[in-house]
């Protein structure tokens, strides 16, 4: 699993998404609408290359809400792992937020 995630963070600081899409949104290709996770690509690879303000550009609900707390799970799932401390599983309320958020992102970027 970590190789497979490391692989894609090689890729994509290798790869521009913005010159080469790499994959498409199904949800725009169908609707015409922009998901919550739209310019994520291109987000993590301006994050991946130090630029914080392109990053946001691309999409805000992504570097603000989803990588800190994806980041914050791999640090605690690693910090389990390696020095035995509990792991911290997230619960129903954590995911239903986070679904929340990102569903409130989905309509805003799409009505303004």
């Amino acid at each position: 699993m970590v190789l497979l995630a490391l692989g894609g963070i090689v890729y994509l600081y290798r790869n521009d998404p913005a010159v080469s899409p790499s994959w498409p949104c199904a949800v725009l290709s169908v609707t015409g609408l922009q998901c919550a996770g739209c310019g994520g690509q291109r987000a993590v690879h301006a994050l991946l290359h130090g630029h914080l303000r392109a990053a946001f550009f691309f999409n805000p609900w992504m570097v603000a809400v989803l990588l800190p707390f994806g980041t914050l799970l791999g640090l605690r799932a690693f910090a389990a792992r390696v020095w035995g401390l509990p792991a911290w599983r997230p619960g129903r309320w954590y995911w239903i937020g986070l679904a929340f958020s990102g569903f409130v992102y989905m309509v805003g970027r799409n009505l303004f």
